[in-house]
């Protein structure tokens, strides 16, 4: 009896902690603010319909949306729900994006937006410009271009294609961005893994996601020796040379699949397909949480966009135009 009341207690004092942040937050923002912000978001997204909640202890962004329904989400804990959602965040009035991301099957009209095609696009545009650097390594966009293109072509070659989950267990590199370039050429899912996982939590997230693939670079070889007899679903493995174990019996090696492995050709992109993003698990085990990947690369656009007060482009048609407005590229660690 006394560990339930000290449990409620707890609870009691948690809310009073909520209720009392809350309140400081209204107190700092006053109606004729909240009115304003209101207005500049409708006049956005031509709606005039929003609701909105402020900042709060638990959520501490603006959240947006146009239905009592909807799950409000906010930048940096995204959530899409049944109705649709209006997703920004809001500081001292300022605007920094609104974008608003349709459920699966309500995509807009003519939008055609995909990671796959808009990285090909940039590739034949700006051939020689730098697309990433890490470890003092440039990549030009032709070369991770044709780089992922051969990634590709291994992928489709071991029956990898659109639906598929394929997992990077990498740090921050060259090889990861272009290995998720691959997975999206062949209409796949990329499924992201902390590289700071133990045995257990990698089990659980490469099973629970369905992952058929996993890059992984050669520091962590001996993990993935210890898991692979546990991974029933996993048809091939690739290892990224990071020059510390040798290669892995049974995996594929990154580079020689490169250099073995012609460029695969071009496909048209679904919309609707799947971007999945796995959540910490600080409340649990680690959650997917999905996303139609045409909204999600739209809304990654529109954000980019509202960032330079330029307005985003309505479709793929609309998108090598868009780009030529950008002066000086933005320079981002893969």
């Amino acid at each position: 009896m006394a560990k339930r009341m000290d449990r409620l207690t707890d609870k009691r004092a948690d809310r009073s902690t909520n209720r009392q942040a809350n309140r400081q937050i209204n107190r700092q923002t006053n109606k004729p603010t909240k009115r304003r912000l209101l207005d500049s978001m409708s006049a956005r997204t031509g709606r005039r319909d929003l609701n909105f909640r402020a900042p709060s202890a638990r959520t501490p962004a603006w959240t947006f949306a146009y239905n009592s329904d909807s799950i409000l989400g906010c930048i940096g804990d995204l959530a899409l729900p049944q109705g649709d959602c209006g997703l920004g965040q809001i500081s001292e009035g300022n605007i920094f994006t609104a974008i608003f991301l349709p459920p699966k099957g309500r995509t807009g009209e003519g939008m055609d937006f995909h990671f796959a095609s808009a990285w090909e696009a940039l590739s034949d545009a700006y051939p020689n410009r730098t697309a990433t650097i890490a470890d003092g390594r440039y990549t030009s966009w032709r070369e991770f271009e044709q780089r992922a293109a051969s990634i590709a072509s291994l992928l489709s070659a071991h029956g990898v294609g659109p639906g598929a989950k394929a997992a990077l267990y990498m740090h921050n590199r060259n090889e990861y961005q272009e290995a998720q370039f691959a997975i999206f050429k062949v209409g796949g899912c990329p499924i992201n893994v902390n590289y700071r996982y133990k045995t257990d939590e990698l089990v659980y997230l490469l099973d629970n996601s369905d992952s058929e693939v996993i890059f992984f670079q050669s520091s962590y070889a001996m993990r993935i020796w210890e898991i692979k007899d546990r991974l029933p679903k996993v048809k091939l493995f690739v290892q990224v040379d990071d020059g510390t174990e040798a290669l892995l019996k049974g995996a594929e090696d990154y580079e020689r699949a490169i250099r073995q492995n012609k460029p695969a050709p071009r496909v048209a992109q679904d919309p609707e397909g799947v971007y999945m993003l796995y959540t910490g698990g600080t409340t649990g085990m680690p959650k997917g949480v999905m996303y139609p990947v045409g909204a999600f690369a739209e809304f990654l656009i529109g954000m980019g966009a509202a960032g330079r007060g330029l307005t985003p482009p309505k479709n793929m048609s609309e998108y090598l135009g868009f780009i030529e407005q950008i002066e000086a590229p933005p320079v981002s660690l893969p």
